[in-house]
């Protein structure tokens, strides 16, 4: 019985992929990115001398055979990954009870097959299916905030004169960091427009102002003859004109950015609003 030994190369993880089909393969190819050690296992021949022709330690076995770690030298994290749940469980098995304390993936077939291998010592399970949806919705979610992003660069650099940035009253590090980003962006989207960052009552924690002077923030009081002589204005971190910014309520913004605000339906005279309640 081998039990837990070391990996052969100190420093180096070892990986080994049981069941190099479609989604083994794809697993493999992430992992030669790692640099570590790969060791694959399946019970096709052809595939077998596929992996040896790339140069990769392959093996021939079944992963239903108790005997399928012998003569494979130890490693740092298995997947188990096979098309075929009844092989996956059962070289689950064989995985955990040879080596206790390496990390093991395995795949389901479905939400059934996921609990039984959890059961079985699983550290984690990959379900395929559930693996696609969350990426097509987090390359969805990339997308949407790249044409936003696109539009507020857009808009800046379609603008001339003030640009005026307006924080919530007090501003704390959110507020500030949130104008200065701002600024930033619309200084590289427009060099010609002049960008000014303003902000009602106090900047009053010793930990504010420190963020100010160390990164020698430039920061008006919000004033009207400061705002009058601005030909545009955004609002970041606060829900709209007059709600906690100094501004009144009537007054027109082109820009609002928050994270705060549920009923934007107010807001509809604003040329950009991307309010984000999940950051």
């Amino acid at each position: 019985m081998p039990g837990f030994s070391p990996a052969a190369s100190p420093g180096i993880r070892t990986y080994l992929i049981c069941g190099c089909g479609s989604v083994g393969y794809l697993i493999l190819e992430e992992l030669k990115k790692e640099g570590g050690r790969l060791l694959c296992m399946d019970s096709n021949p052809e595939r077998v001398q596929e992996l040896r022709e790339q140069k990769i330690e392959a093996f021939l076995r079944d992963l239903t055979d108790p005997d399928m770690l012998q003569g494979i030298d130890p490693f740092d994290i298995a997947f188990v990954v096979s098309d075929n749940h009844e092989a996956n469980i059962t070289g689950l098995k064989t995985v955990r009870r040879l080596y206790p304390r390496v990390h093991i993936v395995a795949r389901a077939q479905d939400p059934i097959n996921e609990k039984l291998l959890m059961k079985e010592g699983a550290d984690l399970v990959l379900y395929p299916q559930h693996v696609v949806a969350r990426a097509a919705i987090e390359h969805l979610h990339q997308l949407e905030k790249h044409n936003v992003s696109r539009d507020l660069y857009a808009l800046l650099a379609s603008w001339s004169g003030v640009f005026g940035i307006v924080t919530h009253t007090n501003p704390d590090p959110d507020a500030i960091a949130s104008a200065m980003a701002l600024s930033a962006i619309a200084k590289r989207a427009n060099p010609n427009l002049e960008t000014r960052i303003i902000y009602d009552g106090i900047i009053g924690h010793q930990e504010n102002r420190t963020l100010v002077n160390l990164l020698d923030i430039r920061m008006e009081k919000l004033k009207p003859e400061t705002l009058n002589e601005c030909t545009h204005i955004a609002l970041v971190d606060s829900k709209g004109p007059g709600a906690n910014n100094g501004l009144i309520h009537s007054m027109p913004v082109d820009i609002i950015i928050d994270h705060h605000q549920e009923d934007i339906s107010d807001l509809d005279r604003a040329h950009f609003i991307d309010i984000r309640q999940n950051v």
